[in-house]
């Protein structure tokens, strides 16, 4: 998984914590590389199908 074009390390298919502030607006762009082995019994529709991605957010208040 790469942000703004670096790498983000994943742990346990997780991303370490990331702040976003109200101070500043901020867009970041993030994308998904997927490989496979060609030679396995999959279809890539088959693999981009069961690619799932989850977004949790919290608003503290201060």
């Amino acid at each position: 998984m790469y942000k703004n074009g670096k790498l983000i390390d994943l742990k346990n298919q997780e991303t370490e914590y990331m702040e976003l502030t109200n101070t500043s607006k901020q867009n970041d762009k993030y994308e998904l590389k997927i490989k496979y082995v060609h030679d396995s019994n999959l279809t890539l529709n088959e693999i981009v199908g069961k690619v799932q991605i989850k977004i949790h957010s919290q608003q503290l208040i201060v």
